[in-house]
């Protein structure tokens, strides 16, 4: 063979495989499952870290039967339309164009990469009936956002539903006569009590152990109909949140938990695959045999398909504290309780991740100064997710007065701001915070008739520079007996304070002598105005601080 055989040879094989790698992403190989029945339950706004905390015998079952991902990560924003929408199509907001919850197929900003001629990005549900027009489709929901979101003539039947749990009892008699290969049912909560009470609250996860009874009542009625055991349950979450809303970039409203149970899929596992919620749409058409289109972007984790390999992870729920995270001025008891027996509680109490050599919690842990603790359930070799308290202690506060007001559009609570035991947020509006615009705050704190022994002081400051917000320019700290004879113990300089300076709440610490004291005096020195080279260059710039802990 010459030369220009070999190179003619090599040119026609390199694009060979150009061609066979490039058109394989059109979608993923038949995975001959042909599932007969799959059932999508979509839970709005359940968090891992509320759904592990909740007590959800059903939910539990399907993991036992199947895998769980609770570490599934949301679509950009982190609202409902987007998500839900990337669920039913298998793309995010940059190919199916849903970008907040008013979208609709005639009032968006961002065009759809592909859509057909009412302007839907195609779903899953379009997908099945073209594969099979005689494949049956439903949709059961309680937020009419939802019906906006894909198009219903490719939906057999399609009810939107009011009151809670309301869907789940319409949809069971449906799927029961019908017998339809693909049902989708919805329901809004927790997401509303999330809105109302917090994310984490009491209630919150209370109205998970609801939802999770109403769930237990559709797969009984499946049960006895005898369509429990050939169906595949897909278990999904739109997106998370913190204090009482999301939308925003944390962790807390990113991850989610998805759950995936049904004949073919392993048992008992934690899936430790990288996964998003635009991969449900993929799994689904993986579990009925269809190839997805070239706009799609997922792809099904396809560790949940095999019996032996990626992982031998048990899924353990993490154990739950008695304590949160936050500031207190008593020494607290923590106990732990685990929904799932037969588990050894391992701790630490110096902020490192427990193993099978850290302690085992037997008896309350008694937690007296500030600490991070760390706990995670064990059985054999098989890990929880950890549960973390970050316990900070402070001294008891008997009054605190400042000499400069807040500024009224943000006075928080005022002068109690700093001893509320409670601590700012990221952002900046919330009532915790007080802000000082071009002024110092000068804060004297009254540590009641008894003489103390205070060893630091640690201060919360914002710190965003975008919105005029600076770092101290300066903090000094005095101490007195009396109340009138102050001697200064401690103080830090603007090089020391930006030292290890981020974005949002900083916590700066300062150590000085311990002399027995009433009374500390806290100077917190304002950079006054925006330094050269700032949009604001010379105008007043703000200060925001929130709790001063002592110790």
């Amino acid at each position: 063979m010459n030369l220009k055989k070999v190179v003619t040879f090599l040119f026609l094989l390199s694009f060979g495989l150009f061609f066979l790698v490039s058109f394989s992403g059109c979608g993923h190989k038949g995975s001959h499952i042909s599932a007969r029945r799959i059932i999508l339950i979509g839970i709005d706004g359940m968090t891992s870290d509320g759904f592990q905390q909740a007590y959800t015998p059903y939910l539990d079952s399907l993991i036992m039967n199947g895998a769980v991902s609770l570490h599934t990560r949301s679509v950009m924003p982190t609202v409902s339309a987007p998500n839900w929408a990337a669920i039913l199509t298998g793309a995010g907001p940059e190919q199916n164009g849903v970008t907040s919850n008013g979208w609709t197929a005639n009032n968006n900003s961002i065009e759809p990469t592909i859509c057909d001629d009412k302007g839907y990005f195609p779903s899953v549900f379009k997908l099945i009936k073209e594969k099979d027009p005689n494949n049956k489709t439903c949709m059961f929901y309680d937020w009419k956002g939802l019906g906006n979101l894909v198009n219903p003539d490719y939906i057999d039947k399609s009810v939107f539903t009011e009151g809670f749990g309301v869907s789940f009892e319409k949809a069971a008699p449906w799927i029961i006569e019908n017998n339809p290969r693909f049902s989708f049912v919805y329901i809004d909560s927790p997401d509303d009590y999330g809105h109302k009470y917090g994310w984490g609250s009491e209630k919150y996860i209370e109205r998970i152990e609801e939802i999770d009874s109403i769930i237990g009542q559709f797969i009984d009625a499946l049960k006895k109909a005898g369509m429990h055991k050939d169906t595949y349950f897909v278990v999904v979450t739109d997106h998370g949140g913190k204090g009482k809303s999301h939308g925003g970039l944390s962790m807390d409203e990113i991850e989610v938990p998805w759950i995936i149970s049904g004949p073919k899929i392993v048992k008992d596992r934690v899936i430790k695959q990288q996964n998003d919620v635009f991969n449900t749409a993929s799994t689904i058409l993986f579990l009925l045999d269809i190839r997805q289109p070239f706009e799609w972007i997922g792809r099904p984790p396809l560790e949940v398909f095999k019996q032996a390999g990626f992982t031998s992870n048990k899924y353990i729920p993490k154990p739950v504290p008695s304590v949160k995270s936050g500031i207190y001025s008593k020494a607290q008891l923590v106990e732990f309780s685990i929904s799932q027996p037969n588990c050894d509680i391992h701790y630490s109490l110096n902020g490192t991740d427990p193993d099978l050599n850290s302690p085992i919690f037997k008896e309350p842990v008694i937690l007296l100064q500030s600490v991070i603790l760390r706990a995670a359930a064990f059985r054999k070799s098989s890990r929880s997710d950890i549960s973390e308290i970050v316990f900070k202690r402070t001294m008891e506060v008997q009054s605190v007065d400042i000499k400069n007001k807040p500024s009224p559009e943000y006075y928080g609570l005022g002068a109690y701001s700093l001893i509320n035991l409670k601590e700012g947020s990221s952002n900046f509006n919330d009532k915790e915070w007080i802000g000082f615009r071009g002024n110092n705050l000068d804060a004297t704190l009254y540590l009641g008739k008894y003489k103390k022994e205070v060893k630091k002081i640690t201060i919360g400051c914002f710190n965003d520079e975008n919105s005029w917000i600076f770092l101290p320019e300066s903090i000094e700290i005095f101490t007195s007996f009396n109340g009138n004879d102050f001697m200064k113990v401690g103080s830090l300089n603007t090089g020391q304070i930006k030292k290890n300076a981020k974005q949002g709440r900083n916590e700066i610490q300062i150590n000085f002598p311990s002399p027995q004291i009433k009374y500390i005096r806290v100077v917190i020195k304002n950079l006054e105005y925006c330094p050269e080279g700032h949009p604001g260059e010379g105008e007043k710039c703000w200060l925001f601080v929130d709790e001063i802990m002592i110790e």
